[in-house]
């Protein structure tokens, strides 16, 4: 009875998992408006993210953070974000698409936040381990790198 009861919590709880579109998400890190963040993060928030969406979710907070006018909030929220991307590095830091991550905020946030000093080491692994990714996260860097300053493929 156990076996049937916990075959019945596997299957429903399968078929509710939420996964994100990869693509959509680097499309609106990249450029997206405040409403496609908060629309994304709504989503992560719902699903309560504990892997690898988890990087995303802390990565949209430090996007948030950007449009945000009133500062205490602003560095509130960066803070937050920054957090859950340190974390996450620490728990896998061998992740070469959570160093592309950390790359772009790093790139992306002003320079008085300090924080910045990762971008030579993670610009470097994921020049080494881009071609370890999926096609969408590949694209993603490839795409970001034209216009990055540490990130450059020859």
């Amino acid at each position: 009875m156990k076996a049937i009861v916990l075959l019945i919590f596997l299957t429903f709880f399968s078929l509710n998992a939420v996964s994100i579109d990869k693509k959509y998400f680097y499309d609106v890190f990249k450029g997206g408006s405040m409403d496609s963040v908060d629309a994304l993060l709504s989503v992560y928030e719902e699903m309560e993210p504990v892997g690898e969406e988890l990087i995303f979710k802390g990565a949209l907070y430090v996007k948030k953070a950007g449009f945000l006018n009133n500062l205490g909030q602003k560095i509130e929220l960066f803070k937050k974000g920054r957090e859950i991307v340190e974390k996450k590095i620490e728990e896998q830091p061998e992740n070469v698409e959570f160093r592309f991550v950390r790359l772009i905020i790093q790139e992306k946030v002003p320079a008085i936040l300090r924080y910045n000093s990762n971008k030579a080491e993670d610009a470097e692994m994921v020049i080494k381990g881009v071609n370890q990714l999926e096609k969408e996260v590949q694209e993603a860097i490839f795409d970001y790198s034209k216009n990055s300053s540490s990130l450059t493929f020859d």
